[in-house]
């Protein structure tokens, strides 16, 4: 597993947190962001914009949003791609519930950039994708 690429998806999450976007320096021109099928927010979205589309679409019911990554997984020794088992935490913004949500995705990294982030929400599913055992 490529450290570089790790710590570049933990800047990517870290921007996110304090600013609530994750950084555009720190992705690919070309980025796709692509959710799962099951998500409320589905489908592609990509370029710079695309991330922008993403945040507003994604986190615009919780309030005081964070991703946290809680695992990292090698995938395929490719020196790319990293699978990371995540935790969103917020606050519904009608209701005021607390929201903690356990996903995952797989990150390709090219350049020092993300290039593609596939979202899953079934972190069984995502472990199988990425081709790797629990």
């Amino acid at each position: 597993m490529s450290q570089e690429n790790v710590e570049i998806v933990r800047r990517w999450w870290g921007g996110f947190n304090d600013d609530g976007m994750p950084p555009l320096y720190l992705c690919d021109e070309r980025i796709e962001i692509r959710m799962p099928p099951d998500f409320p927010v589905r489908g592609l979205f990509q370029g710079h914009e695309g991330v922008r589309r993403w945040r507003e679409q994604v986190f615009d019911v919780a309030e005081n949003a964070r991703v946290e990554p809680e695992e990292i997984v090698d995938v395929h020794g490719d020196g790319e791609s990293v699978l990371m088992l995540l935790r969103a935490t917020g606050t519904a913004g009608y209701s005021e519930i607390e929201i903690s949500i356990e996903w995952a995705a797989i990150w390709t990294i090219r350049d020092g950039k993300v290039l593609r982030a596939q979202g899953y929400l079934n972190r069984a599913e995502a472990i199988a994708a990425a081709g790797v055992s629990e």
